[in-house]
């Protein structure tokens, strides 16, 4: 059955299993002392998508702990790599996040995986994240989310009339 001119909110009753293929969108690499970095993801999301899990995580080098609490996570949707100003003027991917550094909702690096079920209307854009440096030293991270893309069709199984 075409599903194409259903609502969001009535796709989302579907089973997980309806959703497809699912695949991470990552970004990794090091933050100077004290710094902030933005980076943009090479791939557009699709125009209807679904976040599925959220994953954050920077290493203590030469530590046990599998995570510090120096560096905070920044989610947005844009069109090119930001800087502050145009970071400021992007759409916040997580509005419901409660913590605000520098302006910018956030999140701590957590050690495991937020499992969501996050519908997105992205139109195309990709993902921006400001990763916030607090500690004195330069720190690894590595932080991504999962997505896939909403279905067109379902078996006519799945729809009661």
């Amino acid at each position: 059955m075409d599903i194409r001119k259903w609502g969001l909110d009535r796709i989302m009753q579907l089973p997980d299993g309806c959703f497809g293929r699912r695949w991470p969108i990552i970004f990794s690499g090091t933050v100077t002392a004290s710094a902030i970095a933005y980076y943009i993801s090479e791939m557009a999301l699709p125009e209807r998508c679904v976040i599925w899990q959220l994953f954050a995580w920077t290493p203590i080098v030469g530590s046990l702990e599998p995570f510090n609490l120096n560096e905070r996570f920044s989610y947005k949707l844009g069109d090119q790599l930001p800087n502050a100003a145009i970071f400021a003027s992007q759409e916040e991917l997580f509005a419901a996040a409660d913590m605000i550094v520098g302006g910018e909702r956030s999140f701590y690096p957590f050690a495991g995986v937020l499992n969501l079920r996050q519908p997105v209307m992205s139109s195309g854009r990709r993902i921006t994240i400001r990763v916030h440096n607090f500690s004195v030293i330069t720190l690894l991270f590595c932080t991504g989310i999962v997505i896939s893309s909403v279905p067109n069709e379902v078996p006519d199984c799945l729809v009661s009339a």
